[in-house]
């Protein structure tokens, strides 16, 4: 997720064992987590070319491109603050998709490539990333040289059984939708709110590195009592990830909002 796309690296103990490559501040009571970026320096002076930073021409010079000037989409890009409309995601290594579209309402945030939030860093927040994976672990509680990788294979439902299957989350029967126009498995996955994340790798979650794996980058770090409702996409062939995170917090508006975007998706493959 950039997310914090990784936010787990407590120390910058064996960083070759662990992955990990920065140290992060452990999720607090309030019910956030540390950031990190979404790419990691090394993946992104790697591939430069497939991770797009440039704001477009209807954006501010210190934030992300607003809708209203243009009234169509534009392409989410930059971070901070966003206007109310709609945006895109145009690099397949987020979506494997030419362009996905959402919908977003006032009050929003974004931080890196696609990563969206609403009330940021506080009890409420709730949080909208999309994935391409290629393994999990199979506890989110030991990862690093501490776990074992699972590989998910290529099709939506080798990635729902590995996620059903993993250990420090609570999975719900995953069920059969539509999701931009393409078929999709939905599984709620639920950090029960009695787990002591001290006894956890570093001290915090973890659930999946990027792709490859890169154990560099990944999401991690929501705290016990959060839900990610994640829906596994078939697009034509290719699986994309859709992660809607909410927090024990989380209040009944926010949550509504996160569930307009995911609704609001429309996918061009």
């Amino acid at each position: 997720m950039f997310t914090r796309r990784l936010a787990c690296c407590m120390v910058l103990f064996a960083a070759v064992a662990t992955g990990c490559a920065s140290a992060p501040t452990a999720p607090g009571a309030s019910g956030s987590s540390p950031r990190s970026p979404r790419v990691s320096p090394a993946a992104t002076n790697a591939a430069s070319s497939a991770i797009p930073t440039a704001v477009t021409a209807a954006a501010s010079p210190s934030g992300p491109a607003d809708p209203s000037a243009t009234n169509a989409a534009v392409r989410l890009s930059g971070n901070g603050d966003l206007a109310p409309g709609t945006y895109y995601l145009d690099d397949r290594a987020f979506t494997n998709a030419t362009r996905l579209t959402i919908t977003v309402p006032a009050g929003w945030t974004t931080e890196e490539y696609g990563e969206l939030y609403k009330d940021r860093d506080e009890p409420g927040e709730v949080k909208f990333i999309t994935w391409v994976l290629t393994h999990v672990f199979s506890d989110v509680c030991r990862w690093g040289a501490e776990g074992t990788l699972v590989d998910v294979g290529t099709t939506v439902d080798e990635l729902v059984t590995a996620l059903m299957e993993q250990d420090g989350r609570e999975a719900s029967a995953p069920t059969s939708v539509t999701l931009g126009g393409f078929p999709a498995k939905r599984i709620q996955l639920t950090v029960p709110a009695e787990l002591d994340t001290a006894s956890c790798t570093n001290d915090v979650l973890r659930y999946w590195p990027a792709p490859g794996p890169d154990m560099s980058d990944g999401d991690c770090c929501a705290p016990p009592g959060s839900t990610d409702t994640v829906y596994v996409v078939d697009i034509a062939g290719n699986r994309l990830v859709v992660v809607a995170r909410n927090y024990p917090g989380s209040s009944a508006e926010n949550r509504a909002e996160l569930q307009s975007i995911v609704d609001s998706i429309e996918i061009a493959p």
